[in-house]
């Protein structure tokens, strides 16, 4: 099955952005829609990056839930039984190759939950910006509106 390619989507009438990842046979959805007071700011890129953020939280939030944590708790009970078998040698191969593979599991649970946290902080970090930036520029468009209106007058 040939990985398909991120779709992106973006309606200029109604400020709408969404951001579809395909995993698997799953697909994750990111959607940004532009704030009825922020209709004369509007941007594509800012919907996308939104959009896509959101995206990815969900489609990591899957692989954290879903793939990593259940193959971990398997791996683990796996661990548990066999400490606890007469025969178990801890120095044997399979032994070592499951302790290996638990740490290897855990290390990218690990980074998921880091990036996880990361994406979120990016996208709050990201909004607020563009909202001092926002006001920063409606400020100074009244200015100059308000300074135009005296110049007529």
């Amino acid at each position: 099955m040939a990985k398909k390619e991120p779709t992106y989507t973006w309606n200029q009438e109604t400020g709408e952005a969404t951001y579809t990842i395909y995993y698997k046979n799953l697909t994750f959805t990111g959607h940004a829609i532009c704030h009825p007071e922020d209709k004369d700011m509007k941007s594509q890129m800012m919907g996308l990056t939104i959009a896509e953020s959101r995206a990815t939280l969900n489609y990591l939030r899957h692989i954290r839930d879903n793939d990593l944590r259940p193959q971990l708790k398997s791996l683990k009970q796996l661990m548990y039984s066999m400490n606890h078998s007469k025969q178990y040698n801890r120095k044997s191969y399979e032994a070592r190759m499951l302790y290996r593979h638990i740490q290897m599991l855990e290390e990218d649970l690990k980074n998921i939950i880091e990036d996880i946290s990361r994406i979120k902080f990016f996208l709050w970090r990201y909004m607020h910006e563009k909202e001092e930036l926002h006001q920063i520029l409606r400020k100074k468009r009244k200015a100059k509106s308000d300074q135009e209106i005296t110049n007529e007058n």
